[in-house]
């Protein structure tokens, strides 16, 4: 509907009208605006986390499944149970599926033999007794045997020397015989004894005046920071097992451990990740009930780049977002870090250099659309179009060496980012949502950051990996919801430090804890770089043992 003409009204009522149109436009951009944040809450209320779209789809993206239908959804009735050994052809080569031989060869294996009774052992035809000529195999099955608690007493021999209680040879022909000179004597009569020796890892107490052993510490660390098992949960398996226990006591170990192994550990881990080329950084809320401000205490996490030798990652709980934290983690950093948008990194690593993140300049793009799926044309989805372009072209690289890398990356993605930001100064905000005004802006004050890694080949273009390195805090927080103390939030830390660095460098979690403990526990809390180096996931003896 066109607008009539209102040049022949009265002053006023033109005014009237104006003021009128003008509150209209502003209550529709208002609209807008709560209906993209009513999206941005259902979709994360209800929808998938998963920035996957169609049809463009980034292969690394994940999908999120059902809680409450993962059976169903997982279940497939036409996969077969392995039975045997069978050829499939695969391009370039064959493989081999896994066989029962393969996958149970290396479990203890337990026979059970029913045999016939001797009454029943007599022939039907002529009554006499028959021989046993070979058994027949029915079935074969894996059983699972519950954890158990077996108790393990350490003894060391004490030897005492028979010949030396009525003196030595000498003291037959002594001519000094006295109670004084033989008290003083070498030779004198006397009980002399002797005590083996235990390995080192077994001469000291794992935990002083405690009876837990660092397999059972491993196993209590790797069910709560690995499989998200709250201790209160814990407990009742201990019930189960028969075992009295209760949740204080599960506390104290994982206190004990950061105090006198965990803490020495990650300072070391700390400097080693300062020498990095490349390091990531990230912080998500976490609420600790006794602190000043329990809503604003965060767990920042830092890792080493992909290109880094020594993958590490650590946790640093702090009581706040404040830039400041930041920059006390990262003192004396002289290299590149990578992070989202927010300015407290702006303080951080004065020596180093920021590199900005292409995935949060997406997600900006993708909270601004009022199509989620975009597949709608508007100015959303051409700036999400754009760093889309851009994640997808530089996925193709990911299998060359640096220098290949930043060749074509001057060649493939430059000119597209070149594009995208004479885009983000041609295009006008005006008439959109403010979430759109926000994306714009994020990308313009960023761009330097962005455009980091250009020039490095070495350098990523998105924070992804620690994203990825904190999602396991994140899932653990939404079972154990807050920690009580400072204390126990810096002693998580480390622990998530501990188990996410040696998942990072390939190793079973569970074993490398178990190794770890029994290793440390020989030097008596006396700690060298050299030693503490042989106990680093990354190191030889780690790789062989775990």
């Amino acid at each position: 509907m066109n607008r009539p003409a209102i040049d022949n009204l009265n002053q006023d009522v033109q005014e009237y009208i104006i003021s009128l149109e003008t509150n209209l436009e502003e209550q529709n951009k208002r609209i807008a605006d709560l209906e993209i944040m009513l999206q941005n809450m259902q979709r994360m209320l209800f929808g998938k986390k998963s920035e996957k779209t169609v049809p463009q789809v980034p292969a690394d993206a994940g999908e999120q499944l059902s809680l409450f239908n993962e059976a169903e959804e997982c279940a497939d009735p036409e996969i077969p149970d392995p039975l045997e050994v069978e050829e499939v052809e695969v391009t370039a080569h064959k493989r081999k599926k896994n066989s029962r031989k393969e996958l149970f060869g290396k479990f203890p294996v337990l026979t059970q033999d029913y045999l016939l009774d001797t009454p029943a052992r007599n022939c039907d035809e002529c009554g006499r007794e028959m021989n046993l000529i070979g058994k027949e195999l029915v079935k074969e099955e894996f059983e699972f045997i519950p954890a158990h608690i077996e108790k393990h007493e350490f003894y060391r021999g004490v030897y005492s020397c028979k010949c030396c209680e009525n003196g030595t040879p000498a003291c037959i022909h002594c001519l000094f015989a006295s109670e004084e000179r033989c008290a003083a004597c070498k030779n004198r009569p006397r009980t002399i004894f002797k005590k083996a020796q235990l390995p080192p890892e077994y001469r000291y107490p794992f935990l002083k005046h405690s009876y837990a052993s660092p397999s059972t510490i491993a196993q209590v660390i790797y069910a709560k920071y690995v499989q998200a098992i709250p201790l209160d949960r814990q407990v009742k398996d201990w019930e189960r097992a028969k075992f009295p226990m209760s949740k204080a006591t599960l506390c104290n170990w994982i206190l004990e451990v950061d105090k006198y192994y965990g803490k020495a550990l990650v300072e070391y881990m700390h400097r080693q990740l300062l020498k990095s080329h490349v390091l990531h950084c990230d912080e998500t809320p976490v609420q600790v009930v006794r602190e000043e401000y329990p809503d604003k205490c965060h767990m920042w996490v830092f890792r080493s780049g992909e290109c880094e030798e020594k993958q590490i990652v650590i946790f640093d709980y702090q009581p706040s977002r404040k830039g400041e934290c930041a920059s006390r983690f990262l003192d004396g950093y002289k290299g590149y870090f990578v992070s989202d948008g927010y300015s407290g990194y702006n303080r951080a690593g004065e020596d180093g250099t920021r590199c900005g993140c292409w995935v949060h300049a997406r997600r900006k793009f993708i909270e601004a659309s009022p199509d989620k799926k975009m597949l709608t044309p508007s100015k959303a989805k051409t700036g999400f179009d754009f760093c889309e372009e851009i994640l997808l072209e530089e996925k193709k690289l990911k299998g060359l060496n640096p220098e290949e890398r930043k060749k074509k990356r001057q060649e493939k993605i430059k000119p597209i980012i070149d594009r995208f930001y004479l885009w983000c100064e041609q295009v006008d905000p005006r008439g959109v949502n403010k979430d759109f005004e926000r994306a714009l802006t994020y990308a313009r004050n960023q761009k330097e950051s962005l455009c980091r890694f250009l020039e490095d080949g070495n350098l990523p273009a998105h924070n992804n990996r620690a994203e990825n390195a904190i999602r396991p805090f994140v899932i653990g927080r939404k079972n154990w919801l807050f920690s009580q103390t400072a204390k126990g939030a810096g002693a998580s830390a480390d622990m998530y430090s501990l188990v996410e660095t040696a998942k990072a460098n390939g190793l079973d979690v569970f074993e490398y804890l178990c190794w770890l403990f029994r290793q440390i526990t020989a030097a008596n809390h006396h700690f060298t770089d050299e030693f503490l180096e042989k106990l680093m996931p990354w190191s030889e003896q780690a790789q062989e043992n775990c």
